[in-house]
């Protein structure tokens, strides 16, 4: 796994300053007296690198003939200012990995921006670690690093390891500064990972309100609690029961996709029971919001079978699960008939095969003689099934619809007048409507 650092060059004549790393995490002796933060941050991260990693300096023309080369500043009466350019301070470190300068353009102009995008991406590959510096990016160039790092995470699946920020400003205007001795020149440099952690879990939370999809959310969660384990080296309530709540959530997640209707009300419940566990957590704080969206979501589960089926195939439609949702809406139903009806053992595949025979024979007023032999055989339970049924038009004719939109989903539309593919949610919500008011 290749580990490259990226860096913006700018034009400024830099003061000499003392760099000293910010971070609750890492500690790193302060580099002293150097005029550029991009060698600090290269010994700080860079030291023990290897051959094949890089260091790339992407920098414009006027960038590289101030600061990349020796001697690119002037006096106000033109004579030359006597300092090495980052090239050679970066040489002399004699680290293993290639140093590089990159050519991008000024970013005047959308295009140009486009050519700075493209310039940065094409020089990751896939599995990079990154080390990036941003103290320098000039005009959009600090927004267009957070779209470019988010894109290579997805394109390249880059790993990003640090956003180094150097805040010279925290030291007062460049006159303060100038009037510092070197020894009092201390610039903060901040790392901005978690900001970009944050932007990790926003969109992994997007994608559980969105699709109920967990899976981010747990990789998050396992690395917060590794890393929080890592670093206190000893028993951790809060880590132990956000890994436990996650894994919850993941499963209650993969339930409700693969439609495991017979564990639908234990997995709610004990993601339930998690949720209670972490709501004062303070080891996550993006996770607080989600938090507060799951505890609305699972409060709709009772523990009743029929009542969380139908809070399932809800959660399934908000989520555009849609042909989940009527998978558990149908087969929820099912389970509400043979409950009413016989008081019957809902899990028992036999008995709800009665339940589908009792439904035909009623909706198609089937007489008992053109009953098949299997119906003939259960006579007795039939016929109680279908006198319970016989009153419940509503129920009667809403399994009937929802049949059909289930059918047409499961064929891929593959049938004669299929539904439009934008007309099942609507559908799904009104099966979900009429069901729960004959449950009820």
């Amino acid at each position: 796994m290749r580990k490259v650092y990226m860096s913006f060059l700018g034009t400024n004549n830099y003061l000499p300053c003392n760099y000293v790393y910010q971070s609750h995490k890492k500690s790193h002796i302060p580099v002293k007296n150097v005029r550029f933060v991009q060698e600090a941050s290269v010994i700080w991260h860079c030291s023990d690198w290897g051959k094949n990693d890089r260091i790339l300096i992407f920098a414009t023309r006027e960038a590289h003939d101030s600061n990349w080369v020796d001697n690119g500043h002037r006096r106000p009466d033109n004579t030359i200012i006597p300092v090495e350019g980052l090239e050679k301070r970066l040489a002399n470190l004699n680290l293993l990995p290639g140093i590089r300068e990159i050519s991008i353009p000024a970013g005047k102009s959308e295009a140009e921006i486009w050519e700075i995008f493209t310039a940065v991406v094409e020089k990751l590959e896939d599995n990079d670690e990154l080390y990036l510096d941003i103290t320098h990016a000039f005009r959009s160039l600090p927004l267009l690093a957070t779209v470019i790092i988010n894109y290579a995470k997805v394109i390249k699946t880059i790993q990003v390891k640090a956003i180094n920020y150097g805040a010279m400003e925290a030291l007062g205007s460049l006159r303060d500064v100038q009037a510092l001795a070197i020894e009092e020149r201390d610039v903060p440099v901040f790392d901005l990972l978690p900001f970009d952690q944050l932007l990790d879990w926003s969109i992994a939370i997007d994608r559980f309100v969105v699709a109920g999809d967990a899976a981010a959310i747990h990789s998050l969660t396992s690395q917060k609690v590794i890393a929080r384990k890592q670093e206190i080296r000893g028993p951790d309530d809060d880590a132990d029961n956000i890994k436990k709540m996650a894994k919850a959530l993941e499963i209650f997640s993969n339930t409700m996709a693969a439609c495991r209707g017979k564990s639908i009300s234990t997995d709610a419940q004990k993601l339930k029971e998690s949720i209670c566990r972490v709501t004062q957590q303070q080891l996550i704080k993006p996770m607080t919001p989600l938090l507060e969206k799951l505890e609305k979501t699972v409060n709709e589960f009772s523990g009743d079978e029929v009542l969380d089926g139908i809070a399932a195939a809800e959660w399934c439609r908000q989520h555009n699960l849609v042909q989940q949702g009527f998978t558990i809406l149908q087969e929820t139903a099912i389970t509400h008939i043979l409950i009413q009806s016989i008081n019957a053992d809902s899990a028992d595949i036999d008995n709800r095969n009665l339940v589908g025979k009792a439904v035909k024979i009623t909706l198609e007023n089937i007489s008992e003689e053109n009953w098949d032999k299997e119906a003939r055989n259960q006579k007795a339970l039939i016929g109680q099934i279908c006198e319970w049924l016989a009153p419940q038009k509503t129920l009667l004719d809403c399994i009937r619809n929802m049949s059909q939109s289930r059918n047409d989903l499961n064929h891929a539309g593959m049938n004669p007048n299929p539904m439009a593919g934008d007309k099942f949610k609507t559908k799904l919500q009104e099966y979900i409507k009429v069901l729960s008011s004959c449950c009820r």
